[in-house]
């Protein structure tokens, strides 16, 4: 089964003093696991553990696990500065008497003025393993399912894209017999040719580069096995599924390339380009394969 690299999770619970916890966890496509945790005050003690515990269900992907704490504002401490106030409710009379302005001046203009009402700072204790634990997991797990639904779509995409670069080959493969034969007596004309005038090394020099240059059972072989192979890999039948993906990609188009060069032929370019352009497109979705 293939996991896609792309996925999102969420944890959530009460922590020990009501507070309410969630740990988030997103990932995205990368060559490799680059791992971020941002956690607030009280949760450093807990990276490592995170760490690891990731890392046992995630082999690639950029990952960024993000704690929150959300307190209630009922729970929330504040202190009244009376002195602070006062002197505000002294300026103001004293600038409504300046400026001719009338009405009173009451204790509600002043409450939201610096220093007058201030939020006390809780004390932060750490959070225990025990507590993070469930939550971490529960995102992983809502991750991890996302990742598995979205990597049986692109198997589908990766199959389909696999057949019709077989189809494209098959039609190629069934060409070369007529290729090689139009190739070949077009080297023996031109081999007689330089016989009769004599040009016996000529000859044999072009009979060498003909034998070297038109023989492509080998390329097709390897493509009918790389085929095989990458079947496998999309099925995610194999270790390392989208690494092994991309390198048969580059392997295909290797192959591909020397088909062209040595077969040279006008009925083949069309399905040889549409061979190239199927692993241009194999290749994008495999950046996506964990």
């Amino acid at each position: 089964m293939l996991n896609s690299m792309t996925g999102f999770g969420r944890g959530e619970g009460a922590g020990p003093d009501g507070a309410h916890l969630s740990v988030e966890i997103q990932a995205v496509n990368h060559k490799f696991l680059d791992l971020e945790i941002r956690f607030p005050e009280g949760w450093g003690m807990l990276e490592e553990p995170v760490r690891a515990t990731v890392a046992q269900a995630i082999r690639r992907g950029k990952v960024r696990v993000t704690g929150l704490v959300k307190r209630s504002e009922s729970r929330r401490r504040t202190h009244f500065h009376p002195e602070a106030a006062r002197r505000y409710v002294t300026q103001l009379k004293q600038l409504r008497r300046r400026s001719g302005a009338e009405g009173p001046v009451t204790l509600g203009m002043v409450l939201g003025l610096p220093g007058v009402v201030e939020a006390q700072r809780e004390s932060v204790q750490p959070l225990a393993w025990e507590t993070l634990d469930p939550l971490v997991r529960r995102a992983l797990d809502q991750m991890v399912r996302m990742r598995r639904r979205e990597g049986r779509r692109l198997s589908r995409i990766l199959l389909k894209q696999i057949e019709v670069y077989a189809g494209a080959y098959r039609k190629v493969r069934r060409q070369v017999p007529k290729i090689q034969q139009a190739a070949r007596q077009r080297a023996v004309r031109k081999i007689r040719g330089m016989l009769g005038s004599g040009g016996r090394k000529e000859a044999v020099a072009e009979a060498a580069q003909w034998l070297q240059g038109n023989e492509v059972s080998e390329e097709l072989d390897r493509i009918q096995s790389h085929l095989t192979a990458l079947k496998e890999a999309a099925r995610g039948r194999i270790d390392n599924p989208g690494r092994s993906i991309d390198f048969l990609a580059q392997e295909l188009h290797r192959e591909t390339n020397t088909l062209g060069a040595k077969l040279r032929d006008g009925a083949v370019v069309k399905s040889l380009v549409a061979m190239k352009n199927q692993i241009e497109k194999i290749r994008e979705q495999a950046a996506n394969v964990e």
